[in-house]
């Protein structure tokens, strides 16, 4: 009967083994499966930052070029205020040149509106997730 008890100690004691290696297997496993998914998280993350610098950039640019039309559009509009007092009774040119630098201005008011979406939306996507 003594025999039967060692063996029934140690069988207890490779079972408990047993299922302690499970155990670490089944961490490993879980861990693995976190580490998978922070990784995933991590370059998700680096992939918005990229879009995020492509957008800025993006609105940086309609801005400057905003910015160059109202400057034109007023040069052209100074130019055609001070040829009007200076020379011209008849505003035929001048209004024209004045419809083409408000239609100028228009376009950098849209251009400053799109940029401002686009810079809006950068916090609006962190308000969706």
């Amino acid at each position: 009967m003594g025999e039967h008890r060692k063996n029934s100690k140690n069988d207890q004691r490779d079972l408990d083994a047993d299922e302690r290696a499970d155990r670490a297997d089944d961490r490993e496993v879980e861990l693995a499966a976190r580490e998978g998914r922070v990784e995933a998280r991590e370059a998700a993350q680096e992939d918005r930052k990229d879009k995020e610098h492509e957008i800025l950039a993006a609105a940086e640019v309609r801005d400057e070029q905003a910015d160059a039309r109202d400057d034109d559009a007023d040069g052209r509009d100074s130019v055609a205020d001070l040829h009007s007092f200076l020379h011209d009774q008849a505003y035929g040119a001048n209004i024209q040149a004045r419809r083409s630098a408000a239609l100028d201005r228009s376009s950098s008011k849209s251009d400053r509106n799109s940029s401002s979406d686009d810079r809006s939306k950068l916090t609006s996507d962190d308000t969706d997730e």
